[in-house]
């Protein structure tokens, strides 16, 4: 019988004989196969930070942690509001890193009954909302007949009909859900643009759509956003934030 000493100071031992090819691995870290067949154990590079994920690199090349949202284009969720008898409901902090910004509106309800629901930006962080200069065109619908509403120097952009017999109405079951899109709002030499569409029904009971495209009228870096009843309170609802990366 062969008797083993100096087990310490052997080489680790090769794959093909079922070891790792390696003496000390990356403490926490992700174990991946060799370069080869018989390739050494591999550590990644890092052990990442809270809340990243693991991620491919392709063939190869070793995965590395990355934020969950990944690169460019991808969609991320930043926030979410719930609305409890606010006048205004406020988003600041807007930056670069989202190309778009979307605000999903949930079951909004107005606590004044025949008003209409608009949208603000603003360019200094939310200290001030500008009230005018805003270009678009909403229309909306009830299935049976059709209106718009459009602006050269609005004091906001509707999100919902303006005349009598298409605002947003206050009963229990009046309530607006609808999707706002804002684009490149830190490109300070564009115009920046929302968007989107939603539906309701107004304050005679009738479903409402809508679709609304425009622009704020001048160029700025745009780093918040307010939504607001014409007059009166948002009495309930709740808004979720998502941000599409920009790289």
């Amino acid at each position: 019988m062969t008797k083993i000493t100096n087990w310490g100071s052997e080489d680790p031992a090769e794959v093909a004989k079922g070891g790792t090819g390696v003496a000390t691995n990356t403490a926490y870290a992700v174990l991946c196969g060799g370069t080869t067949a018989t390739g050494a154990i591999q550590s990644i590079a890092s052990v990442g930070t809270a809340d990243q994920v693991l991620t491919s690199n392709g063939a190869g090349a070793l995965p590395t942690f990355q934020d969950a949202g990944g690169g460019g284009g991808s969609i991320e969720f930043i926030t979410s509001t719930t609305i409890s008898d606010d006048a205004t409901i406020d988003f600041t902090d807007l930056s670069s890193t989202y190309a778009v910004y979307i605000f999903e509106l949930l079951n909004i309800h107005c606590a004044t009954d025949d008003k209409y629901l608009m949208v603000r930006t603003s360019t200094d962080n939310g200290s001030n909302y500008d009230s005018s200069g805003y270009y678009y065109a909403t229309v909306y619908n009830n299935g049976t007949s059709f209106g718009a509403a459009i602006s050269y120097s609005g004091a906001g952009m509707l999100l919902t009909g303006s005349n009598s017999s298409a605002k947003l109405g206050s009963a229990s079951n009046e309530n607006y859900c609808g999707t706002v899109k804002l684009y490149y709002p830190s490109d300070s030499s564009t115009y920046t643009m929302i968007s989107g569409y939603g539906g309701y029904r107004d304050n005679s009971g009738s479903i409402m759509t809508t679709s609304f495209s425009g622009f704020r009228a001048s160029a700025a870096d745009v780093d918040a956003i307010r939504f607001l009843m014409e007059s009166g309170n948002l009495s309930s609802g709740t808004i979720k934030v998502y941000g599409v990366k920009a790289s």
